[in-house]
């Protein structure tokens, strides 16, 4: 598969925080990137691997993740078409390996960006580096909130899951049990009886693969219960 350039330096010219770029520096990012294709569940990087390029979401989607509580993984995020990653949780660091573990969720055409192109477009780009900042402070705010999270009830959580995908894709969200349990650190099990409690209250029906929210003003009501506890 060898992508159009047009269609790569579009995708940069769209992408924080390339789109700080002059244009000739875009088309020139553009050139240098790399196309590599990867097969669902296929290993981008891993967790404490040597680490050497960013990467950029053409298609498809990645999951970020990483271990605990004896291999235990959580799902850090969900990364679709636009979206850096393998960058930001680098930023400032000498460590010079991954601290999280990239794995495609899908069919998945990701764009590597060597990091020694990265920074130096960074030293010689103020805009595009406070940019990067910016976008960096994003992420550590999502985290910050993952680990407030795992201090909530396992109920609360995939409570909450239920109903901000709500919000993004309305009644029916395409998740599995393994999907939630990914995102809130929890076992399956433990996410099976959370939903099968739901659907007991009638405010869910599942399926394979997605879960309709039948009442989601009593799941809204109980996560906002819970957060102004």
């Amino acid at each position: 598969m060898t992508l159009e350039f047009q269609s790569v330096l579009k995708l940069f010219r769209d992408t924080p925080p390339f789109s700080r770029l002059p244009a000739q520096e875009c088309a020139a990012l553009a050139r240098r990137a790399q196309e590599k294709v990867f097969q669902d569940k296929e290993v981008v990087f891993n967790e404490g691997a040597r680490a050497g390029s960013g990467w950029l979401v053409f298609s498809g989607r990645v999951r970020v993740v990483s271990y605990y509580k004896q291999a235990q993984q959580m799902q850090l995020e969900l990364l679709a078409k636009g979206q850096l990653f393998g960058v930001f949780c680098r930023v400032g660091s000498e460590s010079g390996v991954y601290p999280c573990t990239a794995v495609a969720d899908g069919k998945l055409v990701a764009l590597r960006i060597p990091d020694a192109v990265f920074w130096e477009l960074l030293r010689r780009h103020p805009e595009a580096c406070r940019e990067t900042c910016r976008l960096c402070a994003e992420r550590l705010s999502l985290m910050q909130r993952l680990v407030g999270l795992g201090r909530e009830s396992a109920e609360f959580r995939v409570a909450d899951v239920l109903y901000r995908n709500f919000l993004v894709h309305g009644a029916k969200v395409h998740l599995t049990r393994q999907n939630i349990a990914l995102q809130i650190g929890a076992t399956i099990e433990t996410v099976f009886r959370v939903l099968a409690a739901l659907r007991r209250q009638g405010w869910i029906e599942t399926a394979r693969g997605s879960i309709l929210i039948k009442d989601p003003a009593a799941i809204a009501g109980y996560v906002r219960r819970r957060k102004g506890r």
